[in-house]
Order: C-alpha cells, then sequence, then structure tokens
C-alpha cells in the first residue's frame, strides 16, 4: 500500500503496474539513490511500497534511531556524494557496491541510546526556538501595522489629535458619495479667497537672505 497525506510534497501519480516497486516494512531503512547525496533517507515509518529509485534495507541495530541519524549527519552524506555517479548532480546514482563498502561507526547500546536521546532533546528545544521566533514575527507585524497606522492618522507626533477628525476652520468632506465634487471645490476656494482678503497686508519689503 502507498502511504499518502494531504500535505504530501510528492505529487508524483501512483502507476497503475507496481511489479518493479519494493516492499518497506515498518522500520526498515529507505534510501533514495538519485538523492543520498541530500540525506535523503530514514526509516520506513509503517509498511508501505516504495520505487524503484529506492533501496531498501533491514536494520539490525540496538537503537535505529542512532543509525538514521548517523546515515543524515554531514560527515556520511559526503561520503554518499563521493560513492555516487552521474552526468550532473540532479541525475548522480548512488552505487550500491560503494554504500555496501562505506564504515559504520557502532558504539555500545548504551552510548547509542544516550546520543538518541541528547539529539531529541535539542531537537525539541530547537523546535520550541522556532516556534518562539514565529510567534515574536507575528507579534512585531502586528506593532509595525500599528505603529504605520498611528503615523497616518495622527503624525509623528504621538500628542497631536487625530486626522482623521476635523481641524478648527476646515471643512471634512466625503471622498466618495457625494453628487457634486465641483460645487465643493468652488465652496473652498472661495472660503480660500475670502479668508486671505481679510488678513492684513504689511507695506515692508520682505527680502530673503
Amino acid at each position: 500500500m502507498f502511504v499518502r497525506t494531504a500535505d504530501d510534497e510528492n505529487h508524483n501519480a501512483i502507476p497503475e503496474d507496481l511489479t518493479n516497486y519494493k516492499v518497506a516494512l515498518s522500520g526498515d531503512l529507505v534510501i533514495n539513490k538519485m538523492k543520498a547525496w541530500q540525506g535523503s533517507l530514514g526509516l520506513a515509518p509503517c509498511d508501505g511500497l516504495v520505487s524503484p529509485a529506492y533501496y531498501v534495507y533491514g536494520v539490525d541495530f540496538d537503537d535505529r534511531y542512532y543509525l538514521q541519524a548517523l546515515l543524515r549527519s554531514r560527515r556520511y552524506v559526503d561520503l554518499f556524494a563521493a560513492a555516487s555517479d552521474g552526468v550532473r548532480i540532479g541525475q548522480w546514482d548512488l552505487a550500491i557496491n560503494r554504500f555496501r563498502g562505506l564504515p559504520v561507526l557502532i558504539p555500545s547500546a548504551h552510548e547509542q541510546a544516550a546520543i538518541v536521546k541528547y539529539l531529541s532533546h535539542a531537537h525539541h528545544r530547537i523546535a520550541q526556538t522556532i516556534a518562539a521566533k514565529r510567534k515574536l514575527i507575528t507579534l512585531l507585524e502586528e506593532q509595525k501595522q500599528a505603529i504605520i497606522n498611528k503615523a497616518v492618522s495622527r503624525g509623528l507626533d504621538s500628542t497631536a489629535p487625530s486626522k482623521t477628525q476635523a481641524s478648527s476652520g476646515w471643512d471634512r468632506y466625503q471622498l466618495t458619495g457625494t453628487s457634486n465634487p465641483s460645487a465643493r471645490c468652488r465652496h473652498s476656494c472661495r472660503r480660500a479667497r475670502s479668508a486671505a482678503s481679510s488678513t492684513p497686508t504689511s507695506t515692508s519689503a520682505v527680502g530673503f537672505r
């Protein structure tokens, strides 16, 4: 059986002929031979089928998750790259004889369990940190938007009245829903000219320095 979830990023269609497909049992080590150099391998979470592009191995380890972590490490990913052949990176193919010839570090069962426990704890702390940072980013985005809204409505002076309120001596009009905007424009212009004519003028010359 195939195992697919709603958020599965692999959109490959399931072929009608599954003759060449391989059975992977829960706990088996499954390796994508064309992407092993990217660390594309892991333990099968349940029974299922994989395409011929994968190697499937039974695992005889005290702690299988130690083996998974070991083979996903940077050093082993580099070894997979060196053991792969191909014209270009996207077409590299892990040679099975070279893969079988790679050395595997096998500490005691106690050390394997301790390493897995430490990695699990570290991954948990990292996941918590990432979640906290994402929450902080969301709050900062909200704060940024609030600052923008405040600057637009009040200006940079936080003590100034909101610009959405009409100032003394000015008319406030709706931008939409009016029947005669040109009449308002003439009315505003007349008010401006009236205010200018009522302002006393000075006879002294004004110079610029």
